[in-house]
């Protein structure tokens, strides 16, 4: 005989919810030109999150979208607590005697982490500055929201106050942009013990990279506590140069190098045929380096645990293949790597 068995779980266990704080650092910002687009938020007080997640949501600027594809850089800029100063402005009190009234700009100097990058869609579609247009084919309220993981950015989202900069890489009117941070209280799956820099976030020629011009060999020592470690990456790559067009349209391999050996290689390369927002004008479909319009630019972690002898001090290196003298070296990267330091695993 079949014998039927009932299992009944607690209420609490079937819609158990952690709970959640969110906050929001942007709010329908335009982006409407090259530069900086900088808030002020105050984060939650330090507490366990289980996820931490940044909600960015992009929409047409009030006067439409722009019609080409732009760099989008979400930074948390951190305090250094030193400070430097610029001439604000210079009075002349006498000539001869040469006696200058000088008024200083003193400000603090922060530094740049780079939490999140995106690239702008081929608008046309989406302007609907022309109401009957036969290309109009989103509605005046269109956006596209981008999410983002930053669990390990924890210790420099948590108890503090901070700046919140969205970089626009555009010459032209525009997009917005409306940026939620959400805190989910539970135990993350690694405590992070340190956030550093591997380099200057920025921009690189291929050639600089290649030559470890401006990103050479560090040397890092860890204290005790550390029993992990991860390097996170976006490289998304830019230009028209030489004969395949680098470094856009051309796939170059990348690699993270400890004590000389190439532990994580990879190729920036992304394919665009199969991407969210569609459709667009331009040349959308077709691949480009590690990035597509209208796309989150791809992130590579690179995870070191297993690789690195914590109780010594270990060099570090970012290493791009060689280039060919063909004129592409003068392509570029828009290159970041921030290094995670973690306790055991949870």
């Amino acid at each position: 005989m079949n014998k039927l068995y009932l299992f009944f779980l607690p209420v609490s266990l079937m819609f158990a919810q952690s709970d959640t704080i969110s906050v929001q650092s942007h709010d329908h910002i335009d982006l409407v030109w090259n530069g900086n687009y900088d808030q002020y938020v105050d984060f939650p007080e330090a507490n366990s999150y289980e996820k931490i997640l940044m909600d960015f949501t992009m929409g047409c600027a009030t006067g439409g979208c722009s019609h080409w594809d732009y760099t989008i850089s979400i930074f948390l800029m951190e305090p250094t607590g030193s400070f430097d100063s610029s001439i604000f402005s210079l009075d002349t009190l006498d000539i001869d005697s040469l006696q200058v009234d000088t008024t200083w700009n003193v400000y603090e100097l922060k530094e740049k982490f780079e939490i999140g990058r995106l690239i702008t869609p081929y608008g046309n579609y989406m302007d609907w500055v022309q109401p009957n247009d036969p290309n109009d084919l989103f509605d005046d309220q269109w956006t596209h929201s981008y999410i983002f993981d930053l669990t390990d950015f924890g210790p420099l989202l948590t108890d503090s106050a901070a700046t919140i900069r969205v970089h626009y890489g555009g010459w032209s009117s525009g997009f917005s942009a409306t940026v939620d941070f959400h805190f989910i209280e539970g135990i993350p799956p690694r405590n992070v013990l340190a956030i550093d820099n591997m380099y200057p976030v920025g921009s690189y020629s291929y050639e600089s990279l290649a030559d470890n011009v401006h990103i050479p060999v560090i040397n890092k020592s860890f204290t005790n506590e550390v029993k992990g470690l991860a390097i996170k990456t976006y490289v998304s790559g830019h230009g028209h140069e030489g004969p395949q067009n680098c470094c856009e349209w051309i796939s170059k391999q990348h690699s993270i190098a400890i004590n000389g050996d190439n532990i994580y290689q990879w190729d920036v390369w992304k394919d665009c045929g199969m991407i969210p927002i569609y459709p667009q004008g331009g040349t959308w479909p077709f691949d480009r380096a590690g990035w597509c319009p209208g796309t989150a630019v791809d992130l590579q972690v690179s995870e070191l645990t297993d690789f690195v002898d914590f109780g010594e001090e270990t060099n570090f290196d970012y290493n791009v293949q060689a280039y060919a003298n063909n004129g592409e070296q003068s392509g570029t990267f828009i290159v970041s790597n921030t290094i995670f330091s973690f306790g055991a695993p949870n």
